[in-house]
């Protein structure tokens, strides 16, 4: 079967989710109390269901780190004329691009609170200026430019392929 990055980490999250959750219910459904369940009914979860259920989504979620790991390593993508590993542009799409547009939205046009100016006379906050040491228009620029390099990376990604020998 064949799937983009993008779709296989998706299932990847899709079954560390599912995992999470069966673990849960393995922990509470091994052992339990009586009263937990009417009389004469089972409980909810058979434990040895549940601990198979987990081991085989923990295998598929083995050979699909697996078959990622393997593109990483044997695929390079272009961007901005140069040549970047799998690795790499996921780094910059999930981590360095977003913290850096982060970072830019942090950065906003101080408006003048009375509230803060208080203690000064009437006079005085009239006298006093928002000093801004950044362009905001710039700044706007710079996030609509790292916009466009994450929907740019989705798409490389998205034309990616992998192929994995499981059942998905």
């Amino acid at each position: 079967m064949t799937l983009s990055i993008l779709q296989v980490l998706k299932k990847i999250k899709h079954l560390d989710r599912k995992i999470e959750k069966a673990n849960t219910r393995l922990a509470k459904w091994c052992s339990y109390f009586n009263i937990d369940v009417e009389e004469g009914q089972s409980p909810p979860y058979e434990h040895s269901t549940l601990l198979q259920q987990i081991l085989d989504w923990r295998e598929l979620r083995a050979k699909l780190v697996h078959a990622l790991h393997k593109a990483n390593l044997n695929n390079t993508a272009e961007y901005k004329d140069k040549q970047w590993t799998i690795d790499e542009l996921l780094i910059l799409r999930t981590k360095m691009l977003p913290d850096t547009k982060k970072t830019l939205e942090l950065m906003r046009r101080r408006e003048k609170n009375y509230n803060n100016l208080r203690h000064l006379s009437e006079e005085e906050r009239k006298e006093v200026k928002v000093v801004t040491q950044f362009n905001p228009a710039e700044r706007d620029k710079t996030i609509d430019q790292i916009d466009d390099d994450m929907a740019f990376i989705d798409q490389i990604l998205d034309e990616l392929n992998i192929s994995v020998q499981a059942p998905i």
